[in-house]
């Protein structure tokens, strides 16, 4: 009479050249192993499926608030709403930028994983994670010079660095916009990180090329409340090698010069580079 014990395995999802976890049954000489605590995925419920939409997958990261007794984390679900995979956070934390990109020229999973900061304005601290294609882990990217990885980004380059967001809390005086003299502001922090060392291989900070005037953001009165004029929420790379970033707060896109760190231009705001239409057809930024 055999012995068993449980031992993942991994089944190929073509569509997603990953692989979903599973557990079987297999002969073995030793004792059972424990059973693994349970997945309690949070149920997705498809309110409409038109005819016609192609098969697929679809990568959610559910929040629960207030928490329930169901799981957060990264999810892979098909177009009814059942799970494929899910991987869950630890207690009070949260996963966003769940997605498959490409590192070294394979596609990976990624996401970013932490905790939301009860005093910021949607900010968070955490770290990145990159898994394979068969969803084992093979990176884990934090932000560096003594920062904490925000929840709005994280973008792989083809040249095997990924950029993120950081949320800086520094003193400042706010008196030139309404603010305290004694306040604090938000700056919006781009980096750049090697993937593979975690080396910072570029930084660039909104408070030393975005003024606060160009924020669409009134300045609290209150010292205590933190200023986030800019909000910085997307970093990418450009096909020339420079870098755009994306301002909530101050409604504007901006290219910044990768080699010098100033910004080529800026689209939309209120010191657009370019004239925007704002007649019949509304061609204006916001937010």
């Amino acid at each position: 009479m055999h012995r068993y014990r449980y031992v993942r395995t991994h089944l190929l999802i073509p569509a997603l050249g990953g692989s979903l976890l599973a557990f079987v049954a297999s002969p073995a000489a030793t004792a059972p192993a424990p059973a693994p605590a349970p997945l309690v995925p949070p149920p997705i419920t498809v309110l409409t499926s038109k005819p016609g939409v192609d098969p697929g997958l679809i990568f959610v990261a559910p929040k629960q608030n207030p928490p329930t007794a169901t799981q957060e984390g990264p999810e892979i679900i098909d177009n009814q709403g059942r799970p494929v995979w899910f991987q869950a956070v630890g207690p009070n934390q949260q996963a966003t930028n769940f997605r498959v990109q490409e590192y070294r020229g394979e596609p990976v999973l990624s996401w970013w994983q932490g905790t939301g900061v009860p005093t910021g304005p949607g900010e968070g601290q955490g770290v990145n994670y990159v898994y394979d294609r068969s969803y084992h882990q093979i990176a884990v990217v934090a932000a560096g010079n003594g920062f904490q990885a925000d929840l709005h980004e994280f973008r792989i380059t083809p040249r095997g660095t990924a950029f993120i967001t950081i949320y800086n809390h520094i003193p400042y005086d706010l008196s030139s916009v309404g603010g305290s003299a004694n306040g604090t502001v938000i700056d919006g922090v781009a980096q750049e990180l090697d993937v593979a060392t975690g080396k910072v291989v570029w930084e660039w900070h909104s408070i030393d090329h975005v003024p606060l005037s160009e924020s669409q953001v009134a300045a609290p009165t209150a010292a205590a409340t933190p200023y986030d004029y800019f909000h910085i929420n997307a970093v990418n790379w450009d096909d020339d090698g420079n870098v755009l970033i994306d301002a909530r707060n101050t409604w504007t896109a901006y290219k910044v010069d990768r080699r010098t760190k100033e910004i080529i231009w800026r689209q939309g705001g209120k010191s657009s580079t370019f004239a925007l239409s704002t007649g019949d057809d509304g061609t204006q930024t916001a937010w």
